[in-house]
């Protein structure tokens, strides 16, 4: 697909220069959050494998309520609301 600011033309990966302070920035904010997802993701994975032992009954309990958490937690990823 052709951007409208492009003049209808297809970029050339060649012309493309990546701008070392905005790269800095960008790393700046890209690698903590990279860090805090891998270990909450980790942790899901960690406390799935504690509570998959303890029997299917629970660990499908466990799992709905991770799906509940996500789902509740989705209105207030977008900024708009505000826990006080």
């Amino acid at each position: 697909m052709l951007s409208p600011l492009s003049g209808g033309r297809r970029p050339r990966l060649a012309s493309f220069r990546p701008v070392p302070g905005i790269l800095i920035e960008i790393s700046s904010i890209a690698f903590p959050v990279m860090g805090t997802n891998v270990v909450s993701m980790l942790g899901f994975v960690v406390f799935a494998g504690m509570v998959s032992g303890m029997g299917t009954t629970i660990f499908a309990a466990h799992s709905i309520d991770v799906c509940k958490a996500v789902l509740l937690s989705l209105p207030f990823m977008t900024g708009r609301y505000r826990i006080s």
